[in-house]
């Protein structure tokens, strides 16, 4: 059998409310309960803005070796069938955990082959920016936002501090006295090598 291919489309920090736009991974049009579009980009973007990764990756699910393992998961539209070929891309390249559900779509628990551990939550085409509000908590260093956009494009979003942080009032006071406009200027070398780390482990 042929190897699947995972070939990187692009790679590099979420810089501003257009950086999250533009992977289109969010519904804007589902913007409640927030007052238009425009303050549910706001308001997502922030917590990502200078503190997280984005990755798009092209890899052909079709191309994966099918598994008879699948649990199934219903769901709307082509959400089962893609999830099922998620399925089988996960358990090709990691051992661990994959559970299906709604809102986020998938969530899990990933081991690499040198025996480091990932956490990912995850949606099937474009999430609802409530879906994608509700996860950002669960996500710091050493997890993954992963949207599998198609059956051939994936995008992860990696955090190199933990999101949970910022629901500290205590914490975000720190960072404006510091006059950062932004958490990531926080961050550590030691956190940026952890996110590169967790790419390595994805292709």
């Amino acid at each position: 059998m042929t190897e699947p291919t995972i070939e990187v489309i692009e790679q590099g920090e979420i810089r501003s409310t257009g950086d999250l736009v533009r992977l289109n991974i969010i519904d804007w049009n589902r913007f409640r309960p927030w007052r238009d579009p425009w303050q549910a980009m706001e308001r997502l973007s922030w917590p990502l803005i200078n503190t997280s990764l984005y990755q798009i990756i092209h890899t052909p699910l079709l191309a994966y070796p099918e598994r008879d393992d699948f649990p199934g998961w219903k769901h709307v539209g082509d959400h089962e069938e893609i999830g099922r070929l998620y399925w089988n891309l996960f358990y090709y390249h990691f051992s661990g955990e994959l559970h299906f559900g709604d809102c986020p779509d998938f969530w899990g628990e990933g081991h690499n082959e040198d025996g480091s551990t990932f956490r990912f939550w995850g949606d099937i085409g474009r999430v609802s920016p409530i879906g994608f509000y509700e996860a950002l908590p669960n996500l710091g260093t050493c997890c993954i936002w992963t949207s599998v956009v198609d059956t051939s494009t994936l995008i992860h979003i990696c955090p190199m501090i933990d999101l949970i942080r910022l629901t500290d009032p205590e914490y975000v006071a720190e960072l404006r006295r510091s006059s950062q406009k932004k958490p990531g200027k926080q961050r550590s070398e030691r956190a940026t090598s952890q996110a590169s780390s967790l790419w390595d482990g994805l292709l």
